[in-house]
């Protein structure tokens, strides 16, 4: 598990690449955090990692408007301890 102890997050995780990207990260050790409009999509993603023994927290929000990010990452309710950001396209 090279990414073990590390957190992500993973903007239009609900969907495609998005969703693929958020996934291999959770089974290379990572904790995901899963940023999209799409609520619902995200439940299903983050149900799918944590049934493979991996952590995703959903943070539904629109990453186009700055607000909606900075509320999303002011959360009380979020559980992710450490943040680490990979430089990549679909990742912050």
């Amino acid at each position: 598990m090279k990414l073990a102890g590390q957190v992500a997050v993973v903007t239009g995780a609900g969907r495609g690449i998005g969703r693929a990207v958020a996934v291999r990260l959770a089974r290379e050790g990572a904790a995901v955090a899963l940023a999209a409009r799409s609520a619902p999509e995200l439940d299903g993603v983050a149900r799918e990692i944590t049934q493979a023994g991996g952590r995703g927290l959903v943070i539904p929000t629109d990453v186009r408007q700055e607000a909606a990010l900075l509320m999303a990452t002011l959360d009380p309710n979020a559980t992710l301890e450490e943040l680490t950001l990979l430089p990549a396209g679909g990742i912050l």
